[in-house]
Protein backbone atom coordinates (compact mmCIF):
# COMPACT_ATOMS: atom_id res chain seq x y z
CA UNK A 1 0.00 0.00 0.00
CA UNK A 2 1.30 3.46 -0.89
CA UNK A 3 2.25 5.68 1.99
CA UNK A 4 0.68 9.17 1.96
CA UNK A 5 -1.89 8.25 -0.71
CA UNK A 6 -4.61 10.92 -0.70
CA UNK A 7 -8.29 10.44 -1.25
CA UNK A 8 -9.66 12.23 -4.30
CA UNK A 9 -13.21 13.30 -5.15
CA UNK A 10 -14.71 14.37 -8.49
CA UNK A 11 -17.51 16.82 -9.19
CA UNK A 12 -20.71 14.87 -9.84
CA UNK A 13 -19.60 11.86 -7.83
CA UNK A 14 -21.95 10.53 -5.16
CA UNK A 15 -20.00 9.53 -2.07
CA UNK A 16 -20.95 8.06 1.29
CA UNK A 17 -19.81 10.68 3.80
CA UNK A 18 -19.91 10.89 7.56
CA UNK A 19 -21.55 14.28 8.22
CA UNK A 20 -21.61 13.96 12.01
CA UNK A 21 -21.35 15.69 14.39
CA UNK A 22 -24.20 18.07 13.55
CA UNK A 23 -26.00 20.95 15.21
CA UNK A 24 -29.71 21.71 14.94
CA UNK A 25 -31.37 20.82 11.62
CA UNK A 26 -28.19 19.95 9.73
CA UNK A 27 -28.17 16.66 7.83
CA UNK A 28 -26.13 14.11 9.73
CA UNK A 29 -24.90 10.57 9.89
CA UNK A 30 -23.32 8.59 7.10
CA UNK A 31 -25.27 9.42 3.96
CA UNK A 32 -24.85 9.82 0.21
CA UNK A 33 -23.71 13.28 -0.89
CA UNK A 34 -23.02 14.78 -4.31
CA UNK A 35 -19.63 16.46 -4.73
CA UNK A 36 -20.30 19.89 -6.27
CA UNK A 37 -16.86 21.49 -5.98
CA UNK A 38 -14.61 21.84 -9.01
CA UNK A 39 -12.69 18.65 -9.82
CA UNK A 40 -9.50 20.60 -10.65
CA UNK A 41 -9.64 22.34 -7.28
CA UNK A 42 -10.28 19.00 -5.59
CA UNK A 43 -6.89 17.79 -6.86
CA UNK A 44 -5.16 20.16 -4.44
CA UNK A 45 -7.67 20.78 -1.65
CA UNK A 46 -8.15 18.73 1.50
CA UNK A 47 -11.82 19.74 1.61
CA UNK A 48 -14.65 19.67 -0.91
CA UNK A 49 -18.24 20.90 -1.14
CA UNK A 50 -21.04 18.36 -0.94
CA UNK A 51 -24.83 18.41 -1.25
CA UNK A 52 -26.44 15.77 0.99
CA UNK A 53 -29.16 13.45 -0.27
CA UNK A 54 -32.26 12.34 1.59
CA UNK A 55 -34.90 9.71 0.88
CA UNK A 56 -37.52 11.72 2.80
CA UNK A 57 -39.76 13.20 0.10
CA UNK A 58 -41.62 16.23 1.41
CA UNK A 59 -44.91 17.41 -0.11
CA UNK A 60 -43.67 20.99 -0.52
CA UNK A 61 -40.49 20.54 -2.53
CA UNK A 62 -38.29 23.65 -2.36
CA UNK A 63 -36.57 25.29 -5.36
CA UNK A 64 -33.30 24.18 -3.73
CA UNK A 65 -34.31 20.51 -4.00
CA UNK A 66 -33.47 18.29 -6.96
CA UNK A 67 -34.87 14.79 -7.37
CA UNK A 68 -32.72 11.83 -8.36
CA UNK A 69 -34.39 8.58 -9.43
CA UNK A 70 -33.26 5.10 -8.47
CA UNK A 71 -34.41 3.85 -11.87
CA UNK A 72 -31.72 6.01 -13.49
CA UNK A 73 -29.06 5.51 -10.81
CA UNK A 74 -29.20 1.87 -9.75
CA UNK A 75 -26.61 2.45 -7.01
CA UNK A 76 -29.21 4.50 -5.07
CA UNK A 77 -31.37 2.46 -2.68
CA UNK A 78 -34.40 4.74 -3.24
CA UNK A 79 -35.38 7.92 -5.06
CA UNK A 80 -33.59 10.84 -3.36
CA UNK A 81 -33.73 14.59 -3.01
CA UNK A 82 -30.52 16.60 -3.26
CA UNK A 83 -30.77 19.32 -0.59
CA UNK A 84 -28.84 22.28 -2.02
CA UNK A 85 -29.78 24.44 0.99
CA UNK A 86 -27.68 22.02 3.07
CA UNK A 87 -24.49 22.36 0.97
CA UNK A 88 -21.49 21.81 3.20
CA UNK A 89 -17.71 21.85 3.06
CA UNK A 90 -16.16 18.69 4.50
CA UNK A 91 -12.71 17.15 4.75
CA UNK A 92 -12.22 14.46 2.14
CA UNK A 93 -11.08 12.28 5.05
CA UNK A 94 -14.82 11.96 5.85
CA UNK A 95 -15.43 10.23 2.49
CA UNK A 96 -16.10 6.54 3.06
CA UNK A 97 -16.82 5.28 -0.46
CA UNK A 98 -17.82 6.19 -4.01
CA UNK A 99 -21.31 5.08 -5.02
CA UNK A 100 -21.37 6.31 -8.63
CA UNK A 101 -21.58 9.40 -10.83
CA UNK A 102 -24.36 11.73 -11.97
CA UNK A 103 -24.80 12.53 -15.64
CA UNK A 104 -24.37 16.12 -16.85
CA UNK A 105 -28.12 16.82 -16.91
CA UNK A 106 -28.62 16.01 -13.22
CA UNK A 107 -25.38 17.70 -12.16
CA UNK A 108 -26.52 20.89 -13.94
CA UNK A 109 -29.92 20.57 -12.21
CA UNK A 110 -28.24 20.49 -8.80
CA UNK A 111 -26.00 23.40 -9.81
CA UNK A 112 -29.12 25.42 -10.69
CA UNK A 113 -30.48 24.68 -7.21
CA UNK A 114 -27.19 25.99 -5.78
CA UNK A 115 -27.57 29.17 -7.87
CA UNK A 116 -31.00 29.61 -6.31
CA UNK A 117 -29.61 28.96 -2.81
CA UNK A 118 -26.87 31.55 -3.21
CA UNK A 119 -29.07 34.11 -5.00
CA UNK A 120 -27.11 33.90 -8.25
CA UNK A 121 -30.17 33.64 -10.52
CA UNK A 122 -31.38 37.21 -10.80
CA UNK A 123 -34.60 36.46 -12.68
CA UNK A 124 -35.67 33.50 -10.50
CA UNK A 125 -38.82 33.89 -8.42
CA UNK A 126 -40.29 31.37 -6.01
Amino acid sequence: MEKNKRKFVCQGGIYMINLSPVVGSEQGGVRPCVCVSNTNANLYAKVAHFVPLTTVMKKNQLPTHYRLFRGKYRFLKKDCLALAEQVTCKSIERVESLMGYLDDIDLKGIQKCLYVQFGLLQDYTV
